[in-house]
C-alpha cells in the first residue's frame, strides 16, 4: 500500500506493472485534476476502464460529494480497484463490465493497461451501456464526467448510438486552474 497526500486512502499497487505510472499520471501529474471543483456538488462520476481504481479514488478525494461508478472488465485489476475502492464505501460502485454500445459478452485480451475487449481471448466479459448506466445507477438520470479510457471502443460507446443517451450528460461549466 502506498499513501499520496492527493488521496484520501493508501492504495495498492502491482510491483512490475504499469499501475505505478498509472497513479502517478492520476496522483502526481494530475492528468484529472486540472479543474476548479465545486466541493458542495454532488457529481455523478463514470470511470470506464477503472483498473486498479487509482482514477477514481482521485475523483472520489477531489469531490468530496460525488458517486463514482466504476466499470473493469479484467478480473486481476477488479479484484485491486475493489480493495483500493472499499474505503470510500457507498460512494464507489465497482462494476467488472465492459462499456460498449451494446449488451453483448466479449473476450479479454491483453493485460494491465492494454487490456481491451474482443471476440476471443482469455476471459469472457459481459458489456453493458451508458444507458444502462444511466437507468440502473444513476438516481438523477445525468452524468456529471465520463471518462473513458477503454482501449479503442471510446469510438464505439460515442458512435450513432449515443445520441439516445449523450443529452443525459450534464455539462460542468469548467474553469482551469492557473498553472
Amino acid at each position: 500500500m502506498v499513501k499520496f497526500r492527493r488521496l484520501l486512502h493508501p492504495i495498492e499497487l502491482r510491483p512490475g506493472t504499469t499501475d505505478v505510472t498509472t497513479l502517478v499520471n492520476n496522483a502526481v501529474r494530475l492528468e484529472y485534476g486540472q479543474f476548479k471543483v465545486d466541493k458542495e456538488r454532488e457529481y455523478v462520476i463514470v470511470d470506464a476502464g477503472a483498473y486498479i481504481g487509482d482514477t477514481s479514488a482521485f475523483f472520489l478525494t477531489s469531490f468530496p460529494r460525488a458517486k463514482v461508478i466504476a466499470l473493469e472488465p479484467n478480473p486481476e485489476s477488479f479484484a485491486i480497484a475493489k480493495r483500493n475502492l472499499a474505503p470510500y464505501g457507498a460512494r464507489a460502485r465497482l462494476l467488472n463490465v465492459g462499456l460498449l454500445d451494446r449488451n453483448e459478452q466479449l473476450y479479454l485480451s491483453g493485460s494491465t493497461t492494454g487490456a481491451h475487449l474482443s471476440q476471443s481471448g482469455d476471459a469472457r466479459v459481459s458489456c453493458i451501456t451508458v444507458s444502462d448506466i444511466l437507468q440502473k445507477w444513476c438516481e438523477s438520470k445525468r452524468i456529471d464526467i465520463l471518462k473513458l479510457d477503454i482501449e479503442g471502443a471510446e469510438t464505439v460507446v460515442l458512435g450513432p448510438s449515443s445520441d439516445e443517451w449523450l443529452s443525459g450528460l450534464d455539462p460542468i461549466s469548467w474553469t482551469p486552474d492557473s498553472p
